[in-house]
Parts: C-alpha cells; structure tokens; sequence
C-alpha cells in the first residue's frame, strides 16, 4: 500500500501535557540559543520547527514559561 506523502500532523496535544510541551520547548531554546552543542543548520531549522509546533499547540505558552521560570527562582 503506498501512503501519501503528505500526513496530517500528529496532535501533540494528544500525546504530552502542555507542561511538558512547554518543558521541551524551554529545552529546545537552550539547545539553539546556547553554545552547548556544535549544531548544523539543518539540526536548528529541525528545532526551530519543534518550537512552532509546540507554540501552535500550546496559546498561553508566554505565560507558561513565565511560570515556570518564577517557580524555579522561588525554589532557589
């Protein structure tokens, strides 16, 4: 059977928590936004998608972050 090359999107939203998404997508900023790994362009841009869909899937995800960041201070 040949499947089409075009898929409809898994829905995160099905498979992770929004605070989990919101913890890979935290995780995927330190991954680009930081020296930690010696990334490729194509690595990045795949990242970067990871991001967007998380973003697409999650609306409050400022919020979100924000809340996570103040637990965080408030644990230390």
């Amino acid at each position: 059977i040949m499947r089409s090359t075009i898929q409809a999107p898994l829905l995160p939203e099905q498979l992770f928590s929004p605070e989990q998404m919101t913890e890979v997508y935290r995780r995927c900023a330190d991954s680009v936004d930081g020296d930690f790994f010696g990334l490729t362009a194509e690595q990045e841009r795949n990242i970067r998608s990871v991001q967007q869909q998380i973003k697409d899937c999650v609306p409050d995800l400022g919020e979100r972050i924000r809340q996570q960041e103040d637990a965080m201070e408030q644990t230390m």
